[in-house]
C-alpha cells in the first residue's frame, strides 16, 4: 500500500511544491531528533549509545527539551512549510476544479445538443415510419378486414396509401387469393366429406357422389361402381340415359385402373368417346377413371367424362377427396354387410324359433347353472306354464327334488364328459296325468369349444310302453301257443308215425307172400302211400321242432362224397322216371372231409333236388358245390347250388317262396302236390347252421336254389391239403 508521503507527492507535479515539501521534511528530521532525546530521558535508556545503559528517568529534562525554544522553533518551521505546501496544493486543486467545471459545462451543452438532435431524429423517423409503413399497414389491415367481411379477398390501395409497400400489397393480394382458394377448397372438401361420411348405404352414397361431381365440375357423365366379390356393380349413374351399366365381368381397362390404384385420364383424340342425349350425341373431351382403394384393396371406382380438360386444381381436389370417398364407400359396404348379417341372423333366429316351436316334442336348453334359457311351446304346454314362468328358472323351481336332482346330475355328467345320453323318467303333464318320457340330452358348445350347457328333448313313450307291455304279453301268449302247437304236432306226428311204421312193415311182409298181380298192386300202392304219408309226418315233426326252438344241430366229421351219394341214391330213381339227367359238379378245392351236421346237410340237398325234380319235366338237374370263402381257422364257407330247367317262377312267387305251408300258387299244389314245408324246413336248417339260402328264377327257363354253410375242415382234409402243397413245391 503506498505511503502517505508518496501519495502527497503524487498529488502535485510542481517542482516548487516538491522543494517546499522536502524542506518541511528536513525540518521535521530535526524536530524528530529532539523528541527522540526526550523519549530516551523518559525511558531511562540511552538509545544513542551502542550498549544499553539504564539510568533513572529524567522527566524534568525531557519536559525542558520539549518546551525549549529550539523544539518549538523547529516545530513551527515544519508546520509553516507544510501549511505553505497545502495552501499551494489547495490553490492548484481549486484551479483544476474550476477548469473541470468549465469543461463539464461545455460537455453538458454538447450532450444537450446531441439529445436534441437524437430526439429530432426519432421524431422524424416516427413520422417517416408512420407515413411510409405503419399507416399503409394499417390501411392494408383495415382493407383486409373490411373486404374479408364481405368475402372480397383482393386488397386495393390508393396511390397515396400504398407508399413503399406496393409490392407487399401485391404479394398480399396473391397470398390472400391463394388462401381464399385453399379455404374454399378445404370448406368444400369438408362439406362433401361430412355429407358422405354419415351415409350407411352404398346406393345413397353413390348417388351423392354422382350429383356432387356432376354439379361441381359440370360433368355430363358420372358412373359410380362398387366392387362386389371382384365384380364392379354400378350403384349410381348420371348421363347414362337412366340405365345403370351392367357388367357381367370386369373389363381389362377397369382391372388395370384398380391394379395401378392411380387416376387414369384418357384423351378423346380419336373422337371415340360419345354419349347419347335426347336429341343427339355429345362428344367428350376426356374420360377419367378414379380407383377407390382402402389399404390397397379396391372398394370401388368412379368413371367420369368431361367436355373440357379439368384444371390441375380440380384434379388436386379429386385426388384429395378420393380417400374420403373410398373410406365412406367402404364403411357403407361394411354397414350394409353388417345390416345384411344382422337381418340374416334375425331371420335365422326367428326361423330357428319357429322350427323349435314346430317340434311337437318338448324341447329345452339350459346353461351351466342348470337354468332354462330357452324352451319351445310344447315344453310350456306340457308343464302348463307360460314362457316367462320357465326362463331363468332352475330345475328345482319346476320339478320335485328327485326329478331335479336327476336332471342336474345328468347335466353335470354331460358338462364333464361332453356327448349325448338317453334316460327314462316319469313326469306328470299339465292335466296331472303321469307320462312315460324318454329324455334325450346333448352338450352344446361356445364358439371356442367350451361346454355351455345342455339341450334336451322329451319323447312321450307312454303309448309305446303300453303297446310294448301288450306286445310282450301277446308274444308270451303266442310263444306259449306256438310251444303248445309244436309239442302237439310232435306228439301227434310221433303217435301217427308209430302205427304208420307198422303199416309199412306189414305191407312189405305182405309183398313177400304169394299174391295175385292185382293184390300185389294194391299192397304196393298202400306201401307207396304210407311212405309219402311218413315223409309228410317227418316234415311236420322237423318243422314243429324248428318252430319250438328245440332242434339241435350236430357237429360230427363226415365225408362229403358219402352225403352226395346218399342224396343221389334217394332222388335218382325219380329223376330217371321223368327222363332227367342228374349232374354233380364239385370243385376240386372243396375238401371231402368236413365237420358239421351231415344228416341236415343231406336233407337240405334232398329237399332242393326233390323240389327240382318235381317241377322239371325235361332237361337236367345240376348239383354244384364251390368254396365261397376260406377262413383263417380252418373253416370254409361252402356254396351249394341246385340248378334245374323246370317251369321257373315269377318275381311275385319268389317273394313268398320260403314261407311255411306256402307254394308258388294254388294250382301248383293241385298239380304237383306237396305241403309247402320242404323249403321252409330247408331255410330253418340253413339258418340254424349259420348260413343263408336264396333262389333265382326265370319263368319258363328254370330256377337255381343256392345256400351257404360254414363248415370246418376235417383232419384228413388238412393232411391232404398239406401233402398237395408240398408236392406242388417239390415239383
Amino acid at each position: 500500500m503506498p505511503s502517505l508521503l508518496s501519495r502527497v507527492q503524487k498529488a502535485s507535479d510542481s517542482s516548487i511544491d516538491q522543494a517546499t515539501l522536502n524542506l518541511a521534511l528536513m525540518k521535521l528530521s530535526n524536530l524528530n531528533n529532539i523528541e527522540v532525546k526526550a523519549l530516551n530521558l523518559v525511558g531511562s535508556v540511552d538509545r544513542a549509545s551502542q550498549e544499553a545503559q539504564r539510568t533513572h528517568p529524567d522527566l524534568s529534562r525531557a519536559i525542558r527539551l520539549l518546551y525549549s525554544v529550539e523544539y518549538l522553533q523547529a516545530k513551527a518551521d515544519v508546520f509553516k512549510s507544510v501549511g505553505n505546501y497545502f495552501r499551494t496544493l489547495k490553490n492548484t486543486t481549486e484551479g483544476q476544479i474550476t477548469l473541470l467545471q468549465g469543461e463539464s459545462n461545455r460537455l453538458h451543452n454538447h450532450v444537450s445538443i446531441a439529445l436534441s438532435l437524437l430526439f429530432l431524429c426519432i421524431v422524424m423517423s416516427a413520422i417517416v415510419l408512420w407515413t411510409f409503413f405503419f399507416r399503409p399497414v394499417t390501411n392494408i389491415q383495415n382493407a383486409i378486414l373490411k373486404r374479408t367481411e364481405g368475402d372480397e379477398f383482393e386488397v386495393k390501395l390508393e396511390p397515396s396509401e400504398q407508399g413503399a409497400l406496393k409490392d407487399l400489397a401485391d404479394a398480399q393480394n396473391k397470398l390472400l387469393l391463394e388462401l381464399h382458394r385453399r379455404f374454399e377448397f378445404s370448406q368444400t372438401l369438408k362439406h362433401f366429406s361430412d355429407k358422405i361420411r354419415g351415409i350407411s348405404e352404398t346406393q345413397t352414397i353413390s348417388e351423392e357422389i354422382c350429383h356432387y361431381l356432376s354439379h361441381h365440375f359440370s360433368l355430363p357423365l358420372v358412373n359410380v361402381f362398387v366392387c362386389d366379390n371382384g365384380r364392379p356393380i354400378c350403384r349410381a349413374s348420371i348421363g347414362g340415359q337412366g340405365n345403370l351399366p351392367q357388367l357381367d365381368e370386369m373389363p381389362p381397362l377397369y382391372k388395370r385402373v384398380l391394379q395401378s390404384q392411380t387416376i387414369m385420364r384418357l384423351r378423346n383424340d380419336d373422337r371415340q368417346f360419345r354419349i347419347g342425349l335426347g336429341s343427339g350425341e355429345l362428344e367428350l373431351h376426356e374420360l377419367i377413371m378414379l380407383p377407390l382403394c382402402v389399404s390397397e384393396e379396391p372398394v370401388g371406382m368412379i368413371e367420369m367424362a368431361s367436355i373440357r380438360s379439368l384444371t390441375d386444381s380440380e384434379i388436386e381436389w379429386i385426388e384429395a377427396v378420393k380417400d374420403d370417398m373410398a373410406i365412406a364407400l367402404q364403411l357403407a359396404i361394411a354397414a350394409e354387410k353388417h345390416k345384411e348379417a344382422d337381418k340374416r341372423t334375425s331371420e335365422q333366429l326367428t326361423l330357428n324359433r319357429q322350427i323349435i316351436d314346430a317340434i311337437p316334442n318338448p324341447v329345452y336348453y339350459r346353461d351351466c347353472d342348470c337354468k332354462y334359457i330357452g324352451v319351445n311351446n310344447a315344453f310350456t304346454d306340457f308343464l302348463g306354464l307360460f314362457y316367462a314362468d320357465v326362463i331363468d328358472k332352475k330345475t328345482s323351481d319346476l320339478f320335485d327334488k328327485s326329478t331335479s336332482d336327476l336332471f342336474d346330475a345328468n347335466e353335470r355328467e354331460l358338462l364333464e364328459y361332453p356327448g349325448s345320453q338317453f334316460y327314462d323318467i316319469e313326469l306328470p303333464n299339465a292335466e296331472g296325468e303321469l307320462r312315460n318320457l324318454t329324455v334325450i340330452e346333448a352338450t352344446y358348445f361356445s364358439p371356442n369349444g367350451e361346454p355351455m350347457g345342455v339341450v334336451g328333448l322329451f319323447v312321450d313313450v307312454t303309448t309305446q310302453k303300453r303297446l310294448e307291455r301288450d306286445l310282450i304279453s301277446a308274444k308270451d301268449q303266442a310263444n306259449e301257443a306256438s310251444s303248445a302247437k309244436g309239442e302237439f304236432l310232435a306228439n301227434m306226428s310221433h303217435e301217427i308215425r308209430t302205427p304208420m311204421n307198422a303199416i309199412l312193415g306189414m305191407a312189405q311182409l305182405t309183398l313177400q307172400t304169394s299174391m295175385t298181380k292185382k293184390q300185389k298192386h294194391y299192397v304196393a300202392n298202400i306201401e307207396k302211400a304210407g311212405k309219402s304219408l311218413l315223409g309228410i309226418i317227418n316234415d311236420i315233426l322237423d318243422f314243429s321242432k324248428i318252430e319250438a326252438g328245440k332242434f339241435e344241430i350236430e357237429s360230427t366229421p363226415f365225408s362229403l362224397d358219402e352225403v352226395l351219394d346218399n342224396v343221389c341214391n334217394i332222388v335218382v330213381l325219380k329223376a330217371k322216371e321223368k327222363g332227367l339227367d342228374l349232374l354233380v359238379d364239385v370243385d376240386p378245392l372243396v375238401p371231402d372231409s368236413l365237420i358239421g351236421d351231415p344228416q341236415r346237410f343231406g336233407q337240405i340237398v334232398v329237399n332242393l333236388v326233390g323240389n327240382a325234380v318235381k317241377f322239371t319235366d325235361k332237361g337236367h338237374i345240376t348239383i354244384r358245390l364251390r368254396v365261397h370263402s376260406d377262413r383263417a381257422d380252418d373253416s370254409i364257407i361252402l356254396l351249394v347250388e341246385v340248378e334245374d330247367t323246370g317251369i321257373g317262377m315269377t318275381e311275385n312267387q319268389l317273394t313268398k317262396l320260403f314261407e311255411s305251408f306256402s307254394q308258388a300258387d294254388g294250382s301248383i299244389s293241385r298239380q304237383y302236390g306237396g305241403t309247402g314245408l320242404g323249403l321252409s324246413i330247408s331255410k330253418g336248417f340253413v339258418e340254424l347252421m349259420g348260413g343263408k339260402i336264396w333262389a333265382e328264377s326265370t319263368e319258363g327257363k328254370g330256377s337255381t336254389f343256392s345256400f351257404t354253410l360254414e363248415l370246418t375242415r376235417g383232419s384228413d382234409a388238412v393232411e391232404i391239403q398239406a401233402t398237395s402243397i408240398s408236392t406242388d413245391l417239390s415239383g
